[in-house]
């Protein structure tokens, strides 16, 4: 993928002093094996960095997560909007914890805390793909 067009111009937005720490983007990670890989359909940072050096991009799960569907069914879907909804519930629950933080706070402490290792592995997590790394939410909430 090439960053150019529309992700390159929402990365630059998200790395801008007007929204520094007021945007935050979000990658995809999950496939059929390997449920920490980046998904073939993710976008991914590149060598954006912000004033405090973390570029504003998490991964979250993203691929395959129970969703609901017509007629009170459920299905499986996959995207990037699919893992958004984890870092926006894990930035509600950190705004409960922690209610007089203003969000630039909480997006900081929210991509302080990502895991930057693979689990199970000391392999560090290539930032050029996964950003700030992985949401890690008990390192959030046992902060």
């Amino acid at each position: 993928m090439t960053q150019n067009g529309y992700l390159y111009d929402l990365i630059t937005l998200a790395h801008s002093p007007e929204m520094a720490g007021r945007m935050i983007l979000v990658g995809s990670i999950g496939d059929k094996k390997e449920p920490e890989k980046l998904s073939t359909f993710s976008n991914y940072p590149g060598f954006f960095r912000s004033s405090t050096n973390l570029p504003y991009f998490i991964t979250a799960p993203g691929f395959e997560i129970s969703s609901l569907a017509p007629d009170n069914q459920t299905e499986n879907l996959s995207g990037t909007s699919m893992a958004a909804p984890f870092v926006a519930g894990a930035l509600a629950l950190m705004k409960e914890k922690y209610p007089d933080l203003p969000p630039e706070d909480l997006v900081a402490m929210l991509l302080k805390s990502a895991r930057k290792m693979a689990l199970g592995t000391k392999e560090a997590l290539n930032p050029y793909y996964y950003g700030a790394g992985i949401l890690d939410l008990r390192m959030i909430l046992s902060e």
